[in-house]
């Protein structure tokens, strides 16, 4: 069998195990960031809004505070729609193949490595090593965290796009007399770029790539290399020759997104309290969290705000940590000069990591999503090293080599029956928190545990987990929100006021907590003070029409049918179909009060303006009439309903008789 069927067999074989290992997650919920990001944005609904994503970074999701710049996420978002709507398959299909994208790619990269680097192994080994590293990548439950949640698309989009960006330009590299730009390798670096920002990082890999073709060259020569000798070296005409366009294209990337993102957002996802040196001492226990994780694959968790910060680099577990991370660079230094691709592979993995694990504070110390490529990468290492030195020590003992094979066999379906329970975790949202919650107890794994038993009605328990999330993070605005709705349903209205006012004054970055206090104040006929909340929200979100909806409700409220009916204008420019819908919330209040019949009618006159021959205005006219006691004006606003029906029914188109 030639070397590229070999491959396809290999790379099929893994797309293969890879559907197998995911099956059961087909018909999962949209759990946390995928419902307000996916489920409940309309910017997702329909592929004519593309073009819009790459102006507007607000279309990304419906909590102001989390918007971002990634285009091209969000096209295969609206892919995913306009395929299936919001059924689950397609959705978890595209995050399937792309994570079999990736260990393809990454069984291609070892591929490479193996053939430079361990030419004196038996072909046997050089094939079967890399399979065994990307398949271990295919099955390990580390990365189901991934797979199985659609907002960390975003991590599987960049991985499948980089890592045959990197292979292409390894090849490029290879030619160090050519300075032409490899066209394929800038291409997939540019829509990375535009999936999320952090792939940025990989352009340090292209240059750790030109300085291992140069390693190879000096190897190749009998000359002497080191690590800053080969990175020196490639500071060339014929390295920049292929860098500057990643340059440029980073450029332009970086003016676009500085120009559409506002300054607070950066502010909204750090960590409050956190500076830029605890976030550093934190990041180097944190990589050895994700290694340990990696190599001991229990208890992993989706969601895990539980992990402590480091305020002091003389913290034992930081100072531990330090000098582990000595320990591999001097491993690495003393393997370069025979073995630099270790070092290309460590490097690499440390330089993707690095946008999210070092100076720049973010809201989560760990998180399942940041180490996805570079765990990728850090694994082929380990598996190239450990599986080249067993094969020399098993060349000669056949027994020994099965008996190796059916261990490693049985380690992949280990992790495979693992990843397919942990895949269980993200089946329905309740079951997603209550594996946080159990695992890794924090503020929001409470919170979101405790919204989910009040959807099933089960208010005392929803009770004790908003306060447990409230000891946690006492001036986190949703967890008052929650505590109010859930005190309201259970009539403390006093307790119910008191949070709606701490979640406003703890907001800072978004409307949501006047929006909650606004629709409190709308359920108590609080109307004046709702109106003020709403005015102030309005300017704070990303979609106006729910906002507006509520202000036509609270205007009726007042028995202001004009305002009403100006905001209803407002709904209708934006959804005229959701508008009609709402009506019935909109026009409730004039129904409340005998004292609004009048102000109902009027607004139910002006609203025949704006929707015509509709029967159902001309009923309500009548029954609002008819509630004031004025009969006749009732009587021909219902004979003026039955009339539009009977015009509707007589220009209905009829169906085809069938033949006799």
């Amino acid at each position: 069998m030639t070397r590229f069927p070999r491959f396809a067999v290999q790379g099929a074989v893994l797309a293969i195990v890879c559907v197998a290992v995911y099956a059961n997650g087909f018909d999962h919920a949209f759990n946390l960031d995928s419902g307000y990001g996916l489920r409940d944005n309309p910017a997702v609904r329909d592929l004519s809004n593309v073009p819009r994503f790459f102006v507007d970074p607000f279309t990304l999701t419906t909590v102001r505070e989390n918007a971002d710049y990634r285009p091209v996420l969000q096209a295969t978002y609206a892919a995913n729609h306009a395929v299936s709507g919001y059924d689950m398959w397609s959705w978890h299909l595209v995050q399937v193949l792309l994570h079999a994208a990736c260990a393809i790619a990454l069984l291609a990269v070892g591929r490479r490595l193996a053939a430079d680097w361990h030419a004196g192994e038996p072909e046997a080994a050089r094939e079967i090593v890399p399979f065994v590293a990307a398949a271990v990548f295919a099955v390990h439950p580390a990365n189901a965290g991934v797979v199985d949640y659609l907002w960390a698309r975003s991590s599987l989009l960049v991985a499948a796009l980089l890592l045959p960006s990197v292979l292409l330009y390894m090849r490029a590299a290879r030619g160090r007399g050519v300075t032409a730009p490899p066209l394929g390798s800038l291409a997939l670096y540019a829509l990375a770029l535009f999936g999320k920002v952090e792939a940025v990082a990989v352009l340090a890999v292209y240059v750790l790539a030109e300085s291992l073709e140069a390693a190879r060259a000096h190897t190749a020569a009998g000359a002497p290399g080191g690590l800053l000798r080969d990175l020196v070296s490639v500071c060339d005409r014929r390295t920049l020759g292929r860098l500057w366009p990643f340059a440029i294209v980073t450029v332009g990337y970086g003016a676009i997104r500085a120009r559409l993102l506002p300054a607070f957002l950066e502010d909204a996802r750090h960590a409050e309290g956190v500076g830029a040196f605890d976030y550093l001492w934190t990041q180097t226990t944190a990589g050895w969290h994700y290694v340990g994780r990696w190599l001991l694959a229990t208890d992993l968790v989706a969601d895990d705000l539980s992990y402590p910060v480091y305020a002091s680099p003389w913290a034992p577990e930081v100072l531990a940590s330090i000098g582990g991370w000595i320990l591999v660079a001097a491993v690495l230094r003393a393997s370069y000069a025979r073995s630099p691709h270790y070092t290309f592979l460590a490097l690499s993995a440390l330089a993707l990591l690095a946008p999210t694990s070092s100076l720049f504070p973010l809201a989560e110390m760990v998180n399942e999503h940041r180490p996805y490529l570079p765990l990728a990468l850090a694994g082929l290492a380990w598996t190239l090293a450990g599986g080249m030195a067993a094969s020399r020590l098993l060349r000669s003992e056949r027994r020994t080599r099965v008996a190796a094979g059916v261990a490693v066999s049985v380690l992949v379906v280990s992790l495979a029956i693992m990843t397919w329970g942990r895949t269980r975790a993200f089946a329905t949202e309740i079951a997603y928190w209550a594996d946080a919650r159990g695992k890794a107890p924090s503020a929001r794994s409470h919170l979101n545990y405790g919204v989910e038993l009040m959807k099933f009605g089960k208010l005392d328990e929803a009770l004790a987990a908003f306060r447990s999330s409230l000891e946690l993070a006492p001036y986190w605005h949703l967890t008052h929100i929650n505590l109010g709705l859930v005190h309201r349903s259970l009539s403390h209205d006093d307790d119910a006021r008191r949070h709606f006012d701490e979640a406003v004054r703890y907001d800072r970055y978004s409307s949501v907590a006047l929006r909650y206090r606004a629709e409190d104040r709308l359920g108590q006929g609080r109307y004046r003070e709702a109106v003020t909340d709403l005015g102030q929200a309005v300017h704070g979100v990303v979609d106006p029409f729910p906002v507006y909806v509520d202000l036509a409700r609270a205007h009726a409220g007042l028995g202001d049918d004009a305002t009403a009916l100006e905001y209803t204008r407002r709904c209708h420019a934006l959804d005229p179909t959701a508008t009609e819908n709402a009506i019935v919330a909109i026009s409730r209040p004039f129904w409340d009060s005998e004292d609004r019949h009048e102000a109902g009618i009027r607004y139910f006159r002006a609203l025949a303006t704006l929707l015509p021959d509709r029967p159902w205005i001309e009923e309500n006219i009548g029954s609002l009439a008819r509630g004031l006691g004025r009969r006749a004006e009732a009587e021909q606003a219902f004979a003026r309903a039955a009339a539009l029906r009977d015009v509707r029914r007589a220009t209905r188109p009829r169906r085809p008789e069938s033949a006799p």
